[in-house]
């Protein structure tokens, strides 16, 4: 069965310790990262089978209906090295896309999906503290990737979560070091 990668948002941090805890008292996976990611809200990234993700995700939508539960699965090697916040150095590149989105959990499931399908590299994932949930998603690629990621972004995340995706062609590379 498929890898998959789970991602938990709550509102309410107490109770997204409790629910970690009887999750992995319940299901065979691996904890890749816990965290505050702003005021009042908490985010687990679970690693496991797809069967035990897609439980998991079930079971906490019964026990905490506003959590925001997005399973990942088959998730790509890239995508789980933004956990580790690992940067890529960029020396040029035609386009930069600067994706905004309601939250993180979206964020890293738009950075798994683009990536499988275009042909670019995701420079960066910000989903810390002080952004209130949002995940900020950069991209970079040729000016014709950037364009259809933007386009059918939605065809795999409602576009109520999508804030902005802003396209910058031919980034100075001052932009570039920022965002890194």
């Amino acid at each position: 069965m498929n890898a998959a990668l789970g991602i938990l948002e709550f509102t309410s941090i107490a109770k997204g310790y409790f629910l970690l805890n009887e999750i992995l008292k319940k299901y065979p996976v691996t904890l890749v990262k816990s965290q505050r990611i702003c005021p009042g809200r908490f985010m687990i990234f679970l690693h496991g089978n797809t069967e035990d993700i897609n439980n998991i995700i079930n079971d906490s939508a019964e026990y905490f209906p506003s959590v925001i539960a997005v399973p990942i699965i088959g998730i790509s090697d890239n995508t789980v090295q933004l956990l580790s916040n690992t940067k890529s150095e960029v020396i040029q590149t035609q386009s930069l896309g600067i994706i905004e989105l309601k939250n993180a959990a979206y964020a890293f499931l738009a950075a798994d999906k683009l990536y499988k399908k275009y042909s670019i590299q995701t420079l960066k994932l910000d989903y810390s503290f002080g952004l209130f949930g949002k995940g900020l998603l950069f991209i970079a690629g040729t000016l014709s990737d950037i364009y259809l990621s933007k386009q059918q972004l939605p065809d795999f995340i409602d576009k109520k979560y999508i804030v902005n995706f802003e396209v910058i062609s031919n980034p100075e590379s001052a932009i570039i070091r920022a965002i890194l």
